[in-house]
């Protein structure tokens, strides 16, 4: 499969340690690569998750110089299913922004934490190694589907056996996609009833066009889990940049919650709409949907930044 190929060529200076059945422990002789970063030195965060995707191929699949075992057995699963991502939860360390740290080199601790009928959770720790200290973690909810149907389809007996006894339910990943708000306007001129008891929303929505790239796509040319989280932090950027307002270009994510609907595909456009609520000013909620005379939902994000007080982008250093 081509992602077996892609975890041969990431393997070099790979230590990979399988701590029990259900840990795994990943030292990276690197880092994060020089266009993980902005600026300003700061690591944008969805290399975090991209960070993380790699540590799946070196963990999921056989490497060139060892033959003998895969995290949590999905190689063996992989020869009639796929993994999607369903849901993913992102938090970042206020050490990730720290430029007196250099980020290299890197440890990737996984744990499983919750197995469904065909979904399970994984989190992995991005680890400063030298220092033992945690830059951010992230919990995927992936869900088993069937190679050819490409539906979700329940977890082998074998694979139940082995892995299931290490389910925490109270460590399922959940994601609960937020409305938008109501367009106000819009809906009395359609004649709906609009209740005055609505949740107060800051500035309404506001949407930006963009178009799914090549390089935004995954093995599959389909788009890649950590863009959307990309594609959410541009739109907010670009739409702050040319209302010249850099409050929120100094904001530095805390964390993220990221919910996958439906697939996007090379050359689709989307429209990335966002909002805030006034009683959580920090959050900016995002939805990326596809454009056409019927919209697909594709994505659902609330992302929360830190407050300036807390990391101070003032301080760093442009390049």
């Amino acid at each position: 499969m081509p992602i077996c190929r892609i975890a041969s060529q990431l393997s070099a200076g790979v230590k990979r340690d399988f701590l029990s059945p259900s840990k795994v422990r990943l030292a990276l002789a690197w880092g994060f690569p020089y266009d993980a970063f902005d600026g300003q030195a700061r690591v944008k965060p969805w290399h975090i998750i991209s960070m993380v995707e790699s540590g799946r191929a070196l963990s999921f699949n056989q490497l060139p110089y060892k033959q003998d075992q895969t995290f949590l057995s999905v190689d063996r699963l992989y020869v009639d299913h796929n993994l999607f991502q369903g849901s993913a939860k992102l938090d970042i360390s206020k050490a990730l922004y720290d430029i007196s740290l250099t980020k290299t080199p890197l440890t990737l601790e996984k744990e499983l934490l919750f197995v469904g009928k065909s979904s399970l959770n994984v989190k992995t720790d991005v680890i400063l190694s030298p220092l033992g200290i945690k830059l951010a973690s992230c919990e995927v909810q992936s869900v088993l589907v069937d190679r050819e149907t490409r539906r979700p389809v329940p977890f082998p007996d074998w694979w139940m056996e082995m892995y299931g006894q290490f389910s925490s339910p109270e460590k399922q990943l959940k994601v609960v996609a937020e409305k938008e708000p109501l367009d106000v306007e819009a809906a009395i001129k359609t004649g709906a009833q609009v209740s005055s008891e609505s949740e107060p929303f800051d500035c309404g929505v506001t949407s930006v066009d963009m178009v799914v790239c090549a390089s935004d796509t995954d093995v599959y040319g389909h788009t890649n889990w950590s863009a959307y989280l990309k594609y959410c932090i541009d739109a907010l950027a670009s739409v702050s940049h040319c209302r010249k307002s850099d409050y929120m270009l100094k904001r530095a994510v805390k964390t993220a919650q990221i919910a996958y609907k439906n697939e996007g595909s090379l050359g689709q456009k989307i429209h990335v709409r966002y909002w805030r609520k006034k009683m959580t000013p920090n959050c900016v909620h995002f939805n990326v949907v596809s454009c056409a005379d019927i919209e697909q939902m594709l994505s659902y994000a609330c992302v929360e930044f830190y407050d300036l007080t807390d990391v101070s982008m003032t301080n760093f250093s442009k390049l």
